[in-house]
């Protein structure tokens, strides 16, 4: 079994879970995550299958509207754990906005570019990181004493941050890497970067079975 399969076995996995709980997750808004990921299966996985796709670019395309509604998804989720301050909502949106903006710009003057979709997830991935910075910050202020059976956002917020924390790091050593040997710093970046998704897919199924248990917990 390859490294890849295993990335593909962990998302579908993360999907599967999500759909089995998906009636009984609290908070709601979790919802939104498991129908983000089955269509991200569906677009990665399935659509490629079944039609003739240019692959060099479609991907780079598909992450570049991906990462944007990624990031609104997963503050959407927070939104509530966060303090309700006037200026952080607009901070919050506006970061949103720009964006996708940002996202828009790129995908209409660079829509050629084999970088496409990563210049987008870099973005996206330090936007996350002040996200869950912020998170965790209102956690500390709070004073809050976490139960891991309550708190699937805090369980998959842990996969968000190791996830961009990595891959920025990654990023950087592919740069790094690359000036030596372009194929060695391929390898690297897919090996760590498969690493990095199996750890987020593994924490996103258990925050999928919190969520769903959670629900049970509280009625009982």
């Amino acid at each position: 079994m390859k490294l890849f399969d295993l990335v593909d076995y962990s998302i579908w996995l993360s999907a599967i879970v999500g759909i089995v709980f998906y009636r009984k997750v609290k908070p709601k808004s979790l919802r939104l995550l498991v129908i983000f990921i089955c269509s991200i299966i569906f677009f990665e996985t399935i659509l490629p299958n079944y039609f003739t796709i240019d692959s060099k670019h479609y991907f780079q395309r598909l992450y570049t509207v991906v990462r944007p509604l990624e990031y609104t998804i997963v503050a959407y989720c927070f939104f509530d754990l966060l303090n309700r301050k006037k200026l952080k909502i607009k901070i919050i949106l506006f970061s949103i906005l720009l964006y996708f903006l940002y996202a828009l710009f790129l995908f209409i003057a660079f829509y050629n570019d084999k970088y496409l979709g990563n210049n987008t997830s870099v973005i996206g991935y330090l936007l996350l990181i002040i996200l869950m910075i912020t998170y965790y910050k209102e956690l500390l202020d709070s004073n809050e004493i976490i139960n891991l059976k309550q708190s699937p956002l805090f369980i998959l917020s842990i996969g968000i941050l190791i996830f961009c924390c990595g891959n920025v790091i990654v990023s950087g050593f592919y740069l790094k890497v690359a000036q030596q040997s372009k194929e060695n710093a391929q390898i690297l970046y897919k090996f760590m970067n498969y690493g990095l998704l199996i750890i987020k897919s593994m924490t996103t199924i258990a925050a999928f079975y919190v969520a769903g248990k959670s629900c049970k917990i509280s009625h009982e």
